[in-house]
């Protein structure tokens, strides 16, 4: 940011004879309709598997309440035991990894759970099958939640998407660097328009990772759900 402000304020003026505003105009409009689709599609992969990944917590939390009514002893600690471990993975993982590297990494939560439940249904009382069924309604939307998040994950912009963004960016930031004046407010506009546009670059390339600032995806729900875990341990 500096050293386009720098650029922009002290480097000598070019004089050429171009119509540097309709070329600012055609680029602009351009650059605001692509970065605008980037940044709606991008926008709205992060906020559906905001909803996917508080939905799968909201589930988890479920089924292990489900669980602690069995009263089946040995079975709780292992599914404890897995959960901890997944919730594990995601803290260690999560800000080093992408959203698709996470959902493999984790996966195996899942098949663990499916081998407890094969094993569980085998020593349950019949008078506890209607909560082991409706562990598996549980288990069925997790399965369904996963696989959203698994497809959801996979939209991204191509090479091509981002070519595009690039070579418009730098263009219409090299025009604006041509267009200066000598009038210092004026160039400090064009300056700060310049830095917007690199600032606008940035936050497409934070939605392609699914971050936005300080937002950790699902952070608050897997902390209730660790905590709630945690109280297990002190019984």
């Amino acid at each position: 940011m500096v050293v386009i402000f720098g650029s922009f304020l002290f480097a000598p003026q070019i004089s050429m004879d171009m119509n540097f505003e309709f070329i600012i105009s055609s680029l602009s409009i351009t650059y605001a309709i692509i970065a605008g689709f980037a940044i709606q599609r991008l926008n709205d992969k992060f906020n559906t598997i905001m909803d996917l990944v508080s939905e799968e917590d909201g589930l988890i939390k479920s089924f292990w309440q489900k669980i602690k009514l069995l009263q089946e002893s040995a079975i709780r600690k292992e599914i404890k035991e897995i959960l901890q471990s997944h919730y594990s993975i995601i803290d260690s993982d999560f800000q080093h990894d992408t959203m698709t590297g996470m959902l493999n990494k984790t996966k195996k939560t899942f098949y663990k759970i499916e081998q407890v439940l094969e094993k569980l249904v085998k020593i349950l009382p019949e008078s506890k099958i209607y909560i082991y069924e409706q562990i598996l309604d549980i288990k069925t939307e997790l399965n369904k939640n996963r696989m959203y998040q698994i497809n959801r994950s996979l939209v991204s912009l191509s090479k091509t998407d981002w070519l595009l963004l690039y070579m418009l960016s730098l263009q219409l930031v090299g025009v604006l660097f041509l267009y200066r004046t000598g009038n210092v407010v004026f160039d400090f506009v064009l300056a700060f328009v310049s830095v917007s546009i690199m600032l606008i670059q940035y936050i497409v390339s934070e939605l392609e990772e699914l971050k936005t600032g300080n937002i950790i995806i699902g952070e608050k729900s897997a902390e209730e759900i660790k905590e709630i875990l945690s109280w297990d341990d002190s019984k």
